[in-house]
């Protein structure tokens, strides 16, 4: 049931990518993301409506998030840690308000402030206006928008006149597609954009590139998605076992067990009791089992675990923090080694610190780490995505970058799912896999 919860949630990511860079050039910017941050400021109270939210969300968030979403990311878990830990829980008439519903409701808030804001100050996009054959309309704007770069008047940009340079066919077709958005035009439109990546002389940079961002984001977006629960575990076992030492995949290797092994005896234990079953079904059976004192034995059925180990939340903001700084910097330094030596330098590093991961034995070592293969992964990510810009022509270039983006994100979504499966069976198998995906990079 996760698994198929996690594959409704990133349906809507894959068509998003490719029909609303198209979509929203034509139909109109303002619109478009007006329409984009209403579905996203929607919070679902309940599971199923979570599922329907995030996969409409990944058609709305993703297109408008491609740059920022590293910082909006990373700032997530300070807000959780803030928040989810705390015991709030109030009824209402249909399900109960906890922390972690409070934390989903101040993740939608921005997208309300960002939906008001995009409709009282966004002005439309000069293309869509160049469409429609509204020119003036579209210098303002530009005019505009020079005057913000430059801290100038509008009527100081030196352009006056402008013009779509397109092909007649073309126009004609952006026309269609801005008077009468049909799905048969929509699709039209990508296809006439997608086809010629996977045609000679593209089409073996196109299948380089969409290998490498799905082996990339399957490493740094699966391993960051799991952290926090790497990081709940490490420092549990570090509460309970404060003088015992080790390996990351062997603490999870024995909580498992233990899991396993709780839940084997509360199974042996309702099952010898079948008392307590009937009386279940004449409602009885809860106080008892809140009570504990259903249960004539020396070992008790726990009730359901809800607490969380704030240095979770903390570690994992550090990650997400250090992510952020050395994707800044990393700017710069490319300008000075170069894009091929920066990005050897990164695969070859977060390779090593994804196999050091299986043998380190302290919370302090996942945690540098993790730091640094998640960071260089996701660094190494956006370097493959800023040489698309290089190696495509320019009327391809935003398709290309889409195209790619979606396979990264399809790796993400197989990380996390094998991660998901593999993590409580088999945990050295995770790290050795992600470090391979890495290691593949290099060829």
């Amino acid at each position: 049931m996760l698994v198929m919860e996690r594959l409704l949630g990133n349906a809507g990511l894959k068509p998003g990518l490719l029909v609303m860079e198209r979509l929203l050039g034509n139909v109109g910017l303002k619109p478009g993301l007006l329409v984009m941050e209403r579905l996203l400021g929607n919070v679902g109270l309940k599971p199923g409506l979570l599922v329907m939210e995030r996969m409409l969300g990944n058609v709305g968030l993703k297109p408008g998030l491609l740059v920022m979403e590293r910082m909006v990311l990373d700032s997530q878990p300070g807000l959780a840690w803030l928040v989810i830990p705390q015991p709030w829980s109030f009824q209402l008439a249909w399900f109960t308000f906890n922390s972690w519903r409070v934390f989903v409701f101040l993740c939608a808030v921005p997208s309300i402030l960002t939906c008001l804001f995009l409709l009282f100050f966004l002005p439309e996009s000069p293309k869509y206006y160049l469409i429609k054959g509204r020119e003036e309309e579209a210098l303002t704007i530009l005019g505009w928008m020079y005057s913000l770069n430059n801290n100038t008047r509008p009527e100081d940009y030196p352009i006056k006149s402008i013009k779509m340079e397109l092909p007649p066919e073309e126009l004609e077709r952006l026309k269609a597609l801005s008077e009468s958005p049909t799905l048969l035009t929509v699709v039209k439109s990508v296809w006439y954009q997608t086809a010629p990546l996977f045609c000679r002389p593209h089409l073996g940079a196109t299948l380089l590139v969409c290998f490498t961002q799905f082996g990339l984001f399957t490493c740094f977006n699966g391993l960051s998605l799991w952290l926090p629960e790497v990081f709940n575990i490490m420092g549990a076992f570090s509460t309970s076992h404060p003088e015992s030492y080790a390996t990351t995949c062997e603490i999870i290797g024995s909580t498992v067990e233990a899991l396993t092994v709780s839940l084997d005896t509360s199974a042996t234990l309702i099952k010898g009791n079948a008392s307590i079953i009937l009386s279940v079904l004449t409602h009885e059976a809860v106080p008892m089992m809140v009570n504990r004192s259903a249960v004539s034995t020396s070992t008790e059925i726990s009730g359901c675990e809800t607490s969380i180990d704030p240095s979770a939340f903390q570690n994992t903001l550090i990650v997400g923090v250090v992510a952020t700084c050395v994707s800044f910097t990393g700017g710069y330094i490319v300008n000075y080694v170069g894009k091929k030596r920066f990005l050897l330098f990164l695969l070859v590093t977060a390779t090593g610190c994804g196999f050091g991961l299986n043998f380190a034995t302290t919370t302090t070592s996942v945690l540098i780490l993790s730091c640094v293969f998640v960071t260089f992964s996701g660094l190494s990510a956006n370097l493959v995505s800023s040489t698309v810009v290089d190696v495509f022509p320019t009327h391809l270039r935003a398709m290309a970058v889409c195209l790619a983006l979606m396979m990264g994100r399809v790796g993400a979504i197989c990380g996390s799912l094998m991660i998901g499966a593999l993590i409580e069976v088999s945990c050295t198998t995770v790290f050795y896999v992600l470090s391979t995906f890495m290691l593949g990079k290099l060829c």
